[in-house]
């Protein structure tokens, strides 16, 4: 948990939208109590798609099948849910075959992906449903991308495992091993974050132990805090070094360097650190100006 599988699947759904490539997102759960909802969910989808699509013929075509794992589809659409077969393991069996069908036919329509996250809560149906898709994708070089997240150490003794001893077994897998940022990598981001070429050693490895050698988003969620914390000495370097450079940085971030030099007995020019800002359509000079009353007011009353 923490690794960075949130923030990468960000990436994708980002890469996905600017290549329009429509991204079907579902979640399985801890603990939930409907086999189906991560199914019913990705199908609920993938119905909109078809019918934006002019796939309405898709949908009633597999409507008694999917109307099972979508009760809302009979009221909305007019559907009767097929008769159940005597044999539970038949049924269940059929259920999956129509599923899939639905999603073979629809990549008719349009290529898209798949995406289920926290596999390791997955129960049977899932797994078994994606089981059969990658083999109807791989025997028939289907449109269709199956992308999914996990973590590693939750997989044992689940039907997880069982999906990805399968999947790898007909070289239909590839893994994706996500490791925690090294100490480099976290000066990078937080360089890249402040648009600075180089940060303070003494930073970096303060928010390297904080974060445990987290991903990005911990460092920038609790941004304020670490500068707060850096010395006299490393705020000067920081903010040379950002006034000195052309990108711009959020408002953030610049009204802590006003504050955090002010309480550090720095002489700031409240502007200089605005200027970093120009891109904004704001006062930006004034902003800064105002958190530095406000900033003085607070440190000496």
């Amino acid at each position: 948990s923490g690794v960075g599988k949130s923030r990468l699947m960000r990436e994708v759904r980002h890469q996905a939208q600017l290549s329009r490539l429509p991204l079907i997102e579902s979640n399985c759960y801890e603990g939930g109590f409907a086999e189906s909802a991560p199914l019913a969910d990705a199908m609920g989808f993938l119905v909109r798609l078809a019918t934006a699509l002019g796939g309405r013929h898709l949908v009633h075509r597999h409507g008694p099948e999917l109307v099972k794992i979508l009760p809302r589809l009979g009221p909305e659409w007019g559907i009767e849910p097929s008769s159940c077969l005597k044999d539970a393991e038949g049924e269940r069996l059929r259920l999956l075959q129509q599923l899939c069908s639905f999603c073979v036919s629809v990549a008719g329509l349009c290529p898209y992906a798949i995406y289920i996250n926290d596999l390791q809560w997955a129960q049977s149906l899932t797994t078994d449903f994606l089981a059969h898709l990658a083999r109807r994708i791989k025997a028939d070089q289907i449109p269709v991308a199956l992308l999914g997240s996990f973590r590693d150490d939750e997989v044992e003794g689940r039907p997880l495992q069982r999906l990805l001893e399968g999947l790898e077994a007909d070289n239909a897998l590839q893994l994706v091993s996500l490791q925690p940022l090294q100490p480099e990598d976290v000066a990078s981001v937080l360089a890249s974050m402040l648009g600075i070429d180089a940060l303070p050693q003494a930073f970096c490895g303060r928010v390297v132990d904080e974060t445990r050698l987290a991903v990005p988003h911990v460092p920038t969620a609790r941004f304020d805090e670490y500068v707060q914390w850096d010395t006299k000495v490393q705020m000067q370097h920081l903010l040379c070094r950002a006034a000195a450079t052309a990108r711009p940085i959020d408002e953030r971030r610049a009204r802590c360097f006003v504050v955090a030099g002010m309480r550090d007995g720095l002489n700031l020019q409240p502007a200089r650190v605005a200027a970093r800002l120009s891109q904004r359509r704001v006062d930006t000079t004034e902003t800064m100006k105002g958190t530095a009353r406000v900033a003085r007011n607070r440190i000496d009353p």
